[in-house]
């Protein structure tokens, strides 16, 4: 049996993340032609996005992007530090399990130049969250956000422009508690419901996608059968998955070869209603292949910029050997 590091949370995360320069600047000026604001982002020891984060002027501290999130998290040690207030315990849906965790009082949380809210925020440990806090979905409602991976960019404005242009493809989504779902998603000929999680470092099937694929997946290269990966919640819970490769995965007019995965039972999928049909959730390994993605909330649309996309010309992967990205025209 072999192993990979491919994880929602994966094992580089129990290195604590260090806290950005306090002079950082919050954000620079929203662009006037697309009326989007840019955001100071890094990216994490799991390659994952973060920007810098002020909890009631204090910081700043760069919180992970997590769009797979329905909650914020906070860091324990952090929340301690600043002496925020305690808050009602609330329970946390992870990819692993539900579990009550404690939950402080922010008077004010900004991001950018959006100005403060409040909020409560759940607390963990900053082991298991891979850093001083999440930043999830809570915060993202109605707005409209741009993921760049290769360039370690971020940019955040209002929802309600069209994204679409002439070198990028937008594909419909559904709502479905707060994440948005895209609408059209195939693996092989199979429909699936597929998720858009920037907080996963790899992408993750539920175990109905595995069964009724069978023999389409296929080992990791140099498997010699299935392989078994660890996949860590927000709180340090803990489930194994399987690895494997996809068939061809269809979003939209996108097509996707030979994709890693994890097959695995997340708690997330039963929270969605998930656990008895095929689903997907697309992490990092395969959005940082694109030269962006856009998710609007309030349109219920994602947008992926492909390097060198126009009309119906195929383009391959930087860097990548079997995976490759063609564009092809949606199906009727």
């Amino acid at each position: 049996m072999d192993a990979t590091g491919l994880t929602r949370r994966g094992a580089a995360a129990l290195i604590s993340a260090g806290l950005l320069a306090p002079a950082l600047a919050r954000a620079d000026a929203p662009d006037p032609a697309t009326d989007m604001e840019a955001l100071h982002a890094g990216v994490d020891v799991e390659a994952r996005l973060t920007t810098p984060v002020w909890i009631n002027g204090q910081g700043p501290y760069p919180f992970v992007v997590d769009t797979g999130s329905n909650r914020s998290l906070l860091a324990e040690d952090l929340a301690e530090a600043l002496r925020l207030p305690v808050s009602n315990p609330v329970m946390i849906n992870t990819v692993a399990g539900a579990e009550q965790a404690a939950s402080v009082f922010v008077n004010s949380l900004e991001v950018g130049k959006r100005g403060g809210r409040p909020v409560v925020m759940a607390v963990a440990e900053r082991s298991a969250i891979g850093g001083v806090g999440l930043l999830g979905i809570d915060q993202l409602d109605n707005l409209r956000l741009t993921l760049n991976f290769r360039e370690k960019r971020l940019a955040v404005g209002r929802s309600g422009r069209r994204m679409a242009d002439g070198e990028a493809l937008t594909v419909r989504a559904q709502q479905r508690s707060g994440q948005l779902t895209l609408v059209g998603a195939e693996v092989g000929k199979l429909p699936v419901t597929a998720f858009v999680d920037s907080g996963s470092q790899g992408t993750i099937g539920n175990l109905a996608l595995r069964r009724m694929l069978g023999p389409q997946v296929r080992s990791l290269k140099g498997g010699e059968g299935p392989g078994e990966a660890p996949i860590i919640g927000a709180t340090g819970l803990q489930i194994m998955g399987e690895t494997g490769i996809l068939p061809t995965l269809r979003v939209g007019g996108l097509s996707v070869r030979s994709l890693p995965v994890i097959f695995a039972d997340l708690h997330t999928f039963h929270v969605w209603g998930m656990n008895d049909a095929p689903a997907l959730l697309i992490g990092v390994d395969l959005l940082r292949r694109f030269d962006s993605v856009d998710l609007d909330f309030g349109r219920s649309e994602v947008l992926f910029r492909l390097p060198g996309y126009s009309g119906t010309t195929g383009s391959r992967i930087p860097g990548a050997t079997t995976d490759v990205i063609n564009s092809m025209r949606p199906r009727a």
